[in-house]
């Protein structure tokens, strides 16, 4: 081979390991910044549920979260489950909440996940993140109240848990401070609470999702599939480029 065939070759190898690690790079970030948020046609019909784990005793108020009146009394038990069938999507104070059916202990009725993550305190007010949280951006969470200006808040978002069998990817909110200790885990795409754990005000609860209509996306193990194709079509091009090379040679 040439010197100019060999210098060729190597120019090839560099220009290839850099495509790589950039498009590696760029597959990984818009992986980590995936949606909270799913289509709105899987939601009519989508139906979950969670086992309560633990509960305070006693009879709680149900209150209608925007307007601040009482609905109903309620109390659930150890083990109960918590089943939520959504209907459709709406907007509360300019934000995107599920709206469905909801029964928690001995109580049924017609609502929305804001009223649900308000009485069950799956929130950080003024942000409820409820049983579903429709965020459109994990990673921008943290520059909106409470998150901005609340030291005892922390966001993990490069966590995983296992739930259903599955490992998935999640974002995990933890609060510790004298009002409240609550702790909620999303899945990262589907915005689907995972576990939760909350303790505020004298009522406290924790649950864990136990079956979902919706797949939950899992882990995917080594290179990311769009990492994947990149380094496939990287790779192919270069083949290309050197069979080239050899012919003119």
């Amino acid at each position: 081979m040439s010197y100019a065939s060999t210098k060729t070759l190597r120019i090839s190898k560099i220009i290839f390991v850099m495509i790589l690690f950039q498009m590696t790079i760029v597959a990984t970030n818009n992986q980590k910044s995936a949606s909270g948020s799913l289509p709105i046609v899987l939601y009519p019909g989508e139906s979950f549920s969670w086992v309560i784990d633990n509960i305070s005793i006693g009879t709680n108020v149900w209150i209608n979260s925007t307007l601040w009146f009482t609905i109903a009394n309620w109390h659930a038990n150890i083990s109960d489950e918590i089943t939520y069938s959504v209907s459709d999507i709406i907007q509360i104070n300019e934000k995107d909440y599920t709206k469905g059916s909801l029964t928690i202990g001995n109580l049924s009725l017609t609502t929305n996940d804001h009223a649900i993550g308000t009485n069950i305190a799956l929130s950080y007010y003024p942000w409820v993140g409820g049983l579903i949280s429709l965020e459109s951006d994990w990673m921008t969470v943290g520059d909106v109240s409470p998150f901005n200006t609340n030291a005892n808040i922390t966001i993990d978002t490069d966590s995983t848990a296992t739930i259903l069998g599955s490992e998935v990817n999640t974002i995990k909110f933890k609060l510790n401070d004298s009002l409240q200790q609550t702790e909620l885990v999303y899945e990262a795409v589907t915005g689907i609470l995972v576990s939760g754990k909350t303790s505020a005000f004298g009522f406290s609860l924790e649950l864990h999702l136990s079956s979902s209509s919706i797949p939950l996306p899992t882990v995917t193990a080594g290179l990311p599939q769009p990492g994947l194709i990149c380094f496939l079509v990287s790779l192919s091009l270069l083949t290309f480029t050197l069979n080239i090379k050899r012919k003119r040679s």
